[in-house]
């Protein structure tokens, strides 16, 4: 009796000390859910209070990008808030308003070259606290849990040798010592397919338009060297295809013989039609290449010599937009002038015609004579022909 009195607070006192049921295991999904609370905790502290759920979403937002890229097994585009696009230009139907235009936007550097990801140029407004806890969150999930997203590149240096992209080629092959490429450029886009010694033959292109169109080109080890008509040396990354770096031009003084030749090519054709055609069948056949690729990169060409100052290039700007319609008339008018105060004998010349024939410019005999006799006084043999013809006097 006395053994069983001791044995009944002994049970009772096992059974009080039985071990717990055990919790039940965390999934993945919950253990990163706490990781990220836990990691966006310290950089928090530093918010104010009514703006911490702000940021705690912005940093759940950036980890989640990580993870996303992770699970899928693609790269995702690396946050940078500083680089802000430009805001979209508005879709229109139908055309234009009347002195309405739409500028491209700006060329810019596409991949990240400390983490080798595409920069996303994203819409977010810089400095926000949802923007500011989406970069750190996308930061520390890189840097904790996506090395192996990382593939850092080395800094672009532009090269010391080109090779001359031959004059109307659409192709050209590059080789050095590791690489091959071979490059094809359109209007429309920039493609390539690279080989180094054992590996896969890599196919990359981008879009491209006529200021895409290539002088020279170099191969790097990892990189393809375009020094285009537009856009300056322009390097892509064989492996994405992406923009890496953007310089200017290595060949300034081969692009200035580019323009000239191309502008004295241009000068030579309009003195021919205007020589052999009639009014009517040159303004007819101008119209009909007017927008065409070449002829819109030749007056993007001109503009940008005309607005640098140099009364040829304003004088064949003036030309280059004659008879494509009302407002580039009175803009070649514009252009016209300015190069005819500049003491351009030609100019000097057709603003004097455009004065007699009322032609863009005031209908005036007396403005006429004036600049077809300072034409003449320059040289000008046309001057001296029509102040004969219509002023009976070929002297100032």
């Amino acid at each position: 009796m006395r053994f069983a009195r001791t044995l009944g607070p002994l049970f009772l006192l096992l059974l009080a000390c039985k071990a717990p049921t055990p919790r039940p295991a965390l999934s993945a999904t919950q253990i990163w859910a706490a990781q990220v609370q836990e990691a966006g905790t310290k950089p928090a502290a530093a918010i104010p209070d009514r703006e911490r759920a702000e940021f705690a979403q912005g940093f759940e937002n950036g980890a989640a990008m990580v993870r996303r890229a992770l699970d899928t097994g693609r790269k995702p585009f690396v946050l940078l808030p500083d680089r802000l696009a430009t805001p979209p230009a508005p879709k229109l139907l139908g055309p234009l308003p009347e002195g309405v235009t739409l500028a491209p936007d700006p060329l810019r550097v596409e991949l990240d070259t400390a983490t080798g990801l595409r920069i996303w140029a994203w819409g977010a407004v810089e400095g926000s606290v949802y923007s500011r806890g989406q970069k750190e969150g996308f930061a520390w999930a890189l840097s904790h849990h996506g090395q192996s997203l990382v593939q850092p590149r080395r800094p672009s240096i532009i090269p010391e040798r080109w090779v001359r992209w031959p004059k109307e080629a659409a192709s050209l092959n590059l080789e050095i010592a590791t690489r091959k490429a071979e490059v094809h450029w359109t209007p429309q886009a920039l493609f390539w397919k690279a080989s180094g010694e054992g590996f896969p033959i890599e196919h990359r292109w981008h879009p491209a338009d006529e200021a895409w169109r290539p002088r020279f080109a170099a191969l790097q080890e990892d990189v393809l060297w375009l020094d285009t008509l537009g856009h300056g040396a322009v390097a892509l990354d064989l492996e994405t295809g992406y923009i890496r770096d953007l310089k200017p031009s290595p060949n300034p003084a081969e692009l200035e013989a580019t323009l000239d030749a191309k502008a004295a090519a241009e000068k030579n054709r309009i003195q021919e039609i205007l020589k052999e055609s009639t009014p009517e069948a040159s303004r007819k056949r101008w119209q009909e290449n007017a927008n065409s690729p070449l002829a819109q990169a030749m007056r993007k060409e001109l503009r940008g010599q005309a607005e640098k100052g140099n009364p040829e290039f304003m004088f064949m700007l003036a030309l280059n937009l004659a008879n494509l319609g009302v407002a580039e008339e009175a803009e070649g008018a514009t252009w016209l002038r300015k190069a005819a105060e500049q003491g351009h004998p030609e100019a000097m010349s057709f603003l004097g015609a455009w004065h007699y024939e009322g032609r863009c410019v005031e209908k005036s005999e007396t403005l006429a004579r004036k600049w077809l006799e300072k034409a003449a006084k320059a040289g000008d043999g046309e001057a001296k022909k029509m102040l004969a013809s219509l002023f009976g006097t070929s002297r100032p």
